[in-house]
């Protein structure tokens, strides 16, 4: 066995040497898995098309696995500053014994990606998902029909966020302390999800988790949303394991659904089994689509959309008899010779034209594979002379919202910045880690922001960003007294644009005698917001970055 299953971090090419070295098992590619070692862990890796280094996942085959048919895999997504390794090398936090012993007990291999570290499974964190599970799928034989996924904390957001921006991969999943999303539940119409709280978890999680349930339930989706009584944000998951790996155990992938709906923030997640949204019109809101086939014959209602395409090959339909469609009650007829492509529609001036193309079906977890918009310079959140990308998200979200003023935080940033050169929606993506949520709106008087701003510019120099209002402020003041210029009315009401968790988490210090508690939740998610502003923009661009926010003496 081995030992205690830390691998030394010389660099990611060599992990694999260095598990070798620790006694930890290294499989090669074998003939339908049947060299693999069953019973303990085993580490693998992949060689990235990103850029070329060796990523690192884990595997556990259980000795029960079946030798005459394929095999089911559980992807199980570690937490924040968990690897790889978290789920199958530790004793205390989440009891390997029992996860492994609940793999044993259902026959189900598990397979733990990387996620390239803190990146909450977005951007290149679900590239190296989808990476990592394609490399498995050529060394072992597992059965497309039931993959699931599971996560815990980050990685429960991770199991949510993947999940329903890709239905059509995973039979079902099962997040712990998954938070957020709840405004894509219609995408979880055929995977079913099983939701773990504990009740003692900060109020924010367990109601945004509430509301994807319940939004779920409303839809007569299948899901159980159970809170386990007295567990804090861990303490429960050891003792879930087996209720995971049972649940999953009769969940099947429905691969050609009559009926699809889907809703999409940005295009790289529009696809859904045999459709696929490529543009919207008007980017930054939420795109939405409702297929339904009935034979040779589509029936076919957007919301948002330009463009999309439909495969039929995917559809299930009789290549020798002629399509039709009809898209929001207007008929298009794309014709008979559509077998091995795909078909485009495209709405101008309200009028939809349709036309067949070769087949170029989108690829699971692609990575800055279409620019939408440039940099001519770099652009950072945190910086000692840069925070020109902050700035730019604050008026990103003014300009989704329509307020007068906007907050952007970076309280607990993970981000990465932007480039020069070509920006992709992988890019917006991760530029704002780690909260994706929902954009609200609060009508305050000037003379109640500024006493926010003031609240909070001592906290920490750069928690927030604003647009459209500019101040200057001196450090060495006492609290209260801070902002010593604005350019807001006192008197005057603005709205003023935040995210909803920003709100519901106290980010954001307010001084007593304010409230943001009636605020208006948006549509529009900040994610969202990010890429329709950068499309609109075409070149990113900081208007009146140099009066923003000055301190005293510079």
């Amino acid at each position: 066995m081995p030992q205690n299953g830390l691998i030394v971090e010389i660099s990611v090419r060599l992990r694999e040497l260095a598990c070798v070295f620790l006694g930890l098992t290294v499989s090669c590619l074998g003939s339908a898995g049947a060299d693999l070692k069953r019973g303990e862990p085993l580490a693998f890796s992949y060689q990235s098309e990103v850029d070329g280094t060796l990523q690192p996942y884990m595997v556990y085959l259980p000795k029960s696995l079946p030798e005459d048919k394929p095999w089911s895999l559980v992807v199980a997504l570690h937490g924040t500053s968990g690897s790889h390794q978290t789920f199958l090398m530790s004793t205390k936090k989440y009891d390997k014994a029992k996860l492994m012993k609940a793999a044993e007990k259902h026959q189900m291999a598990i397979l733990c990606p990387e996620g390239r570290g803190n990146t909450e499974w977005w951007g290149i964190g679900e590239n190296d998902v989808f990476r990592a599970i394609g490399d498995f799928q050529k060394r072992a034989p597992i059965d497309k029909n039931r993959i699931y996924l599971t996560g815990h904390s980050m990685g429960g957001g991770g199991t949510t966020y993947i999940a329903l921006r890709n239905p059509g991969f995973f039979a079902a999943a099962a997040p712990m302390v998954g938070t957020l999303h709840f405004d894509l539940a219609e995408n979880a119409r055929y995977t079913p999800f099983y939701f773990l709280v504990g009740s003692r978890e900060i109020g924010p999680r367990k109601l945004f988790i509430k509301r994807l349930a319940d939004k779920m339930e409303a839809l007569g989706y299948e899901r159980i949303h159970e809170i386990v009584p007295g567990a804090d944000h861990r303490s429960f998951v050891p003792d879930a394991w087996d209720r995971v790996f049972a649940w999953f155990s009769d969940k099947r992938l429905v691969r050609q659904p009559d009926r699809i709906t889907h809703a999409a923030e940005i295009p790289k997640h529009g696809w859904a089994y045999w459709v696929k949204i490529d543009a919207m019109e008007r980017p930054g809101t939420i795109a939405r689509i409702d297929a339904r086939r009935d034979g040779n014959e589509f029936r076919i209602t957007t919301e948002n959309i330009a463009v999309f395409r439909v495969f039929p090959d995917h559809a299930a339909i009789d290549p020798h008899q002629p399509l039709v469609v009809h898209i929001n009650g207007n008929r298009l007829d794309p014709g008979k010779e559509v077998s091995g492509k795909e078909i485009v529609f495209e709405q101008m001036a309200d009028q939809w034209s349709v036309r067949t193309a070769p087949l170029n079906e989108p690829k699971r977890g692609n990575y800055r594979y279409a620019a939408v918009a440039r940099a001519e310079q770099a652009m950072t959140v945190k910086s000692s002379t840069d925070y020109s990308l902050a700035f730019w998200a604050a008026d990103a979200l003014r300009a989704a919202s329509g307020a007068d003023i906007a907050f952007q935080l970076t309280a607990h940033y993970r981000g990465v910045g932007i480039q020069p050169g070509e920006v992709t929606e992988d890019d917006l993506i991760q530029c704002i880690r780690p909260f994706l949520q929902p954009l609200c709106t609060v009508s305050l008087s000037g003379r109640q922001i500024v006493k926010i701003l003031d609240g909070n510019v001592s906290q920490r120099w750069g928690a927030i960003f604003v647009s459209g209002m500019s101040y200057r402020f001196d450090p060495q003041a006492p609290a209260g007294k801070q902002i010593v210029e604005h350019s807001l009315d006192p008197d005057l009401k603005y709205s003023l644009c935040l995210g909803e968790n920003d709100i519901l988490r106290k980010s954001v210090r307010v001084p007593k005698g304010i409230s943001l508690s009636k605020y208006q939740r948006t549509s529009i998610w900040n994610h969202a917001a990010y890429y329709g502003h950068a499309v609109r923009q075409g070149t990113l661009r900081v208007d009146h970055l140099d009066r923003r926010q000055k301190v005293v003496g510079n």
